[in-house]
């Protein structure tokens, strides 16, 4: 079999790091560490994903350790021991959050601008993206906002030293291409259908949903967990309209689906699902079509699935809808 070298040496697939800084810290891991943690923060600014807790200041962003090793090919081990140093260097907070806790970091620009500047191996003004940061990115971490200007490519700089990450030419995209559009970030039908439908949800109050959240979304969290978020969400307006107990409807859907999804504990509630089973079952005698399964409905011909997770009153209209889009479309 041929192998396309070019593919091999796609931009794409390497890792940077700076030859000063790494041997201002002394490792070459902790360097390499560094430029991603960097690469991480303006990858969630960028995507509007930053994270704010009421019992920690500033911005924050998770960074598992699998994935990490994923994009950096930094074993645990290593990962560990470069974050000791970059520590020590109190470059970057890192603190566990969440059950399961996951690790959560918040990078000290302050700390990361001087140490770069005494490193020598920057102008006085690095470019976002490569290993530096700038003032302004200082001000943002200690006011704990974001800034949604476009990421951009930095320039090739001859401090810069690229260390191929070894994947497979099978998994190497032949060109870098730049991705403008969220929705080109996902890849499956069943990532562009729950795309699709997010994009044109209208919550009850506040703005829609943002198209490149709808994408983080997914790619981050799965297609099932965003779909059990988005069931807690509307299982909160349910009882807000019903007016039970102190239940109000959210000002604003996507901060509050942001929410759950980094609690994986909020789960959708399960009182209507006995009801929502029967009510599809019901339906299914007059619509043969229709499949019954242990815990959602599904329709043919790509129509989809419907779980019974959904508020009962909101699941017999999707469920409705999903019938007529069938006839309409083929009967």
């Amino acid at each position: 079999m041929t192998v396309d070298v070019l593919s091999l040496l796609d931009s794409g697939n390497y890792q940077t790091y700076n030859r000063s800084v790494a041997r201002a810290l002394g490792s070459v891991n902790a360097a390499i560490m560094l430029s991603e943690l960097i690469n991480r923060y303006h990858y969630h600014k960028d995507t509007g994903s930053l994270i704010t807790y009421q019992k920690y200041e500033g911005s924050w962003f998770y960074y598992t350790v699998e994935k990490c090793t994923e994009r950096t090919v930094l074993s645990k081990k290593e990962q560990e021991s470069a974050i000791k140093i970059l520590e020590k260097n109190k470059l970057f907070t890192k603190t566990s959050i969440g059950l399961p806790a996951r690790r959560h970091f918040q990078l000290n620009f302050t700390a990361i601008h001087s140490f770069v500047q005494n490193s020598n191996s920057f102008s006085s003004s690095p470019k976002k993206g490569q290993l530096g940061a700038t003032k302004r990115d200082s001000q943002e971490a200690q006011k704990g906002t974001a800034n949604k200007e476009p990421y951009k490519e930095p320039k090739e700089d001859p401090n810069i030293k690229k260390v191929n990450e070894g994947a497979s030419p099978q998994s190497m995209p032949s060109f870098k291409k730049k991705v403008e559009n969220p929705r080109d970030f996902l890849k499956s039908k069943e990532e562009l259908e729950l795309f699709d439908r997010l994009a044109k949800f209208a919550p009850q109050k506040g703005e829609k949903l943002l198209p490149k959240e709808i994408s983080w979304w997914i790619k981050e969290f799965g297609i099932e967990r965003v779909k059990e978020a988005l069931t807690v969400y509307l299982q909160q307006v349910d009882r807000a309209t019903q007016g039970k107990g102190n239940a109000v409807i959210p000002e604003n859907a996507g901060k509050y689906i942001r929410n759950v999804l980094n609690n994986p504990t909020i789960k959708p509630c399960d009182e209507n699902q006995k009801a929502n089973k029967a009510f599809a079952e019901d339906l299914s005698k007059k619509h043969p079509f229709l499949s019954v399964l242990e815990k959602y409905v599904t329709l043919p011909l790509g129509i989809g699935d419907l779980y019974y997770t959904f508020p009962h009153e909101h699941f017999k209209n999707l469920l409705r809808q999903k019938v007529e889009t069938y006839k309409q479309n083929y009967c």
